[in-house]
């Protein structure tokens, strides 16, 4: 299903606007992205696709609550001790640039080895923008 999706999307630029952090137990300092119609429509397709058979927990990633973004720091990299030098490292840089999306990555916590690659999924045709 996944491979169906990325073999029917082309690649597509995205901007990146701004540092933020979600807060809480085990906060994730993240940067956030532009959302433009190719990113939103990507994320339609997966979220229907996925989260058909998932309870209440999938709602934080529908299309009113998810927030487009990349996470820098998260889990036990992150803590009390060392959020607010991670903070101020990163708080004075520029985070406006784009990107190229052109693949699809799943990834999987595995307990002995952490956040691995499970399938890099390429996307196909030539690269579309907005």
């Amino acid at each position: 299903m996944i491979e169906v999706m990325a073999s029917n999307t082309p690649p597509f630029i995205a901007t990146t606007e701004y540092l933020g952090i979600f807060s809480g137990e085990k906060p994730v300092i993240f940067i956030g992205l532009a959302r433009n119609s190719r990113i939103a429509s990507l994320h339609h397709a997966l979220w229907t696709e996925l989260c058909k058979s998932v309870d209440n927990r999938a709602i934080a990633y529908n299309e009113i609550h998810w927030i487009p973004h990349i996470t820098v720091v998260f889990g036990d990299d992150l803590n009390r001790s060392n959020i607010g030098p991670v903070m101020e490292r990163l708080a004075f840089k520029d985070f406006h640039h784009e990107l190229t999306i052109d693949n699809l990555t799943i990834l999987e916590e595995v307990p002995s080895e952490g956040i691995v690659i499970r399938k890099r999924l390429k996307l196909a045709g030539p690269l579309k923008e907005d």
